[in-house]
This record gives C-alpha cells, structure tokens and sequence, in this order.
C-alpha cells in the first residue's frame, strides 16, 4: 500500500513538474488581416499561417525587425508557412505582411514566475541566449516599467526585500540594438509574503 501511496505521488508530481509539450500553433491569413491579429503561444511552440485569402499577389509572414526571426515567400491561397524555430523566449514578437504593409500581427510568449518567500525566479527562455542576443527584464516601479537586469540565462532570480505584489516583463533583445516596448512580454505579477 504505502508502494502504491509512493508511486501514485512520484506521477502526480511529475505531471506537475513537466513543462508543456511543444506544439505548433495556427493563424489564418485572410485578405487584409491575420486572425487572430495576436496568438498568444507557449514558450517552445511554433507557429503555422495559412494563406485563407484571394489576392491575386499572396500575402507573407516576416517578423519585425531587429527580431526578424522569420521571413515566409509569398503563400498562395491555401498554401502554409511555418517559424522555422521554435519561440522559446518571453516576449512579443510582432510581424507584418511584405506584400500589404498594412496587415500586422503578433505573437506573444509568456514570461513564467515562481517563488519561494521572497525570492522570485523568473523563467525568460527554454534556453540561455545565444551570443548575438540578450534578455532584458523590466519590473513596474509605480506606473512605469524600469530594467532592473540584462542577462543571458534562461532564468533570473529577484529577491523580494518587503512583502507585495510585484510585477515583471521580459524581452529578447539582440545585441547593438535596443528593445522598445512593442518586444516586451504581456506583465506578470506575483505576491510575496
């Protein structure tokens, strides 16, 4: 019995600990906009666009620079793109359409928080940045967001000094340039005691 007790709270701990599998998520490209215009996707996730519209010119899916991540040629109707990686760092990720400048998207990766007291580990990537990029991570001070680290680890740890609620975002950002608001993670906030 106590074999059993022991096995059964190994696999409920291991579904838990487990992160989320990696899957690829869809936006369909429509004649003058993508839909959704904002796909929030987990951090590992790819994203897949079907071309759904009519124009007889195509429409293409290229991110923004500086993080032009990826760059689609021009889809036909019905025809399919997909990242060619996967998007493991927080952030946002906007994009837009070459051939109609006016359709413009976005993608979005959620910065993950957890704590123990009042140390604070903020996840910002499945992996630690590669040399030509770099993680800033911004925490709300008031009304306005302030960087407080720019580092190359996967994860930062922040160490609460006072109990309350606080509030942090994150952003990949390649090297030599500088990230505006528009590269910044949706805000996330958590509670120490």
């Amino acid at each position: 019995m106590k074999r059993r007790i022991l096995l059964l709270a190994t696999i409920a701990f291991l579904a838990t600990a487990a992160p989320a599998q990696a899957i690829t998520q869809s936006v369909s490209i429509n004649d003058n906009f993508f839909e959704p215009a904002t796909k929030a996707v987990n951090r590992g996730d790819k994203v897949t666009w079907t071309n759904l519209g009519t124009a007889f010119d195509g429409h293409t899916t290229t991110g923004d620079t500086p993080l032009a991540f990826w760059g689609s040629p021009r889809l036909a109707h019905n025809a399919s793109y997909t990242t060619p990686v996967a998007l493991t760092a927080a952030g946002t990720y906007p994009y837009h359409c070459t051939v109609h400048f006016s359709m413009k998207g976005k993608v979005q990766v959620p910065l993950t928080l957890a704590k123990s007291v009042r140390k604070i580990t903020l996840t910002l990537s499945s992996a630690p940045a590669d040399a030509t990029h770099k993680f800033v991570v911004q925490r709300k001070v008031g009304s306005a967001f302030q960087t407080i680290a720019t580092v190359t680890t996967a994860t930062y740890v922040f160490n609460a000094t006072a109990a309350g609620t606080y509030t942090f975002r994150s952003a990949l950002q390649k090297n030599g340039t500088t990230a505006t608001a528009a590269f910044f993670s949706l805000p996330k906030s958590i509670t120490v005691s």
